[in-house]
């Protein structure tokens, strides 16, 4: 028997170097960004309201991004024969562009009057085309002063949490020995938590009452002898129990 657990000292070098390997995973993201913009004060032109002596600001500019993700496991990762690394890890391979156009604007309405310190208005507009999913219009209209008013619209490339990178968009999904059952239910869910599942639910999957995991620290009489999986986390599991 190479690797004996059944004896002690069973566990020898030699026994781990004939079941033991390395897995690794390279990869990389690229991210590309070409922008430009041209900024004018116009106030040495005149253009400016009678009532303030700054004069109209403007920008405006294009930019262009490209973000690119390459992963490449080896043959052990890819195959899945590695245990507790939860499962195969696919290869990775994505990219996407954004092509933006933008203009602002910030013209003094008011300035150092009797009754008004100061008072702006602020405009801003961009028009941007994304290669996954198509084209966005926001903008920004705001009045500045001591109570600043501000109307805003936004977008992002996809999904309504946070603009997605480019792992998110394009790691595939896999089956992984978390996919079904992130935590035992019957198990204590964290040092002194509680299982998820009732202690009926668990009987019925032959858990007994000194077994299941009532979140009371064992030194006081806690039972929490399920042990949990390995690679969860303290989530409850959404697993189904038997009712």
């Amino acid at each position: 028997m190479p690797y004996n657990i059944f004896s002690d000292g069973g566990v020898t070098p030699e026994a781990l170097g004939y079941i033991q390997t390395s897995g690794y995973t390279v990869g990389d993201t690229q991210e590309q960004i070409v922008s430009g913009n041209i900024t004018g004060e116009l106030g040495k032109y005149g253009v400016k309201t009678p009532w303030a002596t700054d004069g109209v600001g403007v920008n405006f500019g294009a930019e262009y991004r490209r973000e690119q993700l390459d992963q490449v496991p080896d043959e052990t990762s890819l195959s899945g024969d590695l245990s507790g690394a939860g499962g195969a890890a696919p290869p990775v391979h994505g990219a996407f562009d954004v092509k933006e156009l933008f203009a602002e604007v910030r013209a003094p309405l008011i300035q150092d009057a009797p009754f008004i310190k100061s008072l702006s208005f602020e405009g801003g507009y961009r028009y941007s085309q994304y290669s996954l999913s198509g084209d966005t219009n926001t903008y920004k209209l705001a009045l500045t002063g001591r109570r600043p008013a501000t109307s805003a619209s936004a977008g992002r490339s996809s999904g309504r949490c946070g603009p997605p990178n480019v792992n998110e968009l394009f790691t595939p999904q896999e089956i992984t020995n978390t996919s079904d059952v992130s935590v035992d239910p019957c198990s204590a869910a964290g040092s002194l938590g509680s299982a998820t599942a009732t202690l009926e639910q668990c009987e019925r999957t032959g858990v007994t009452a000194a077994q299941y995991g009532d979140g009371r620290d064992p030194a006081i009489g806690g039972t929490n002898k399920v042990a949990q999986c390995p690679p969860s986390s303290a989530a409850p599991s959404t697993a189904a129990i038997p009712t």
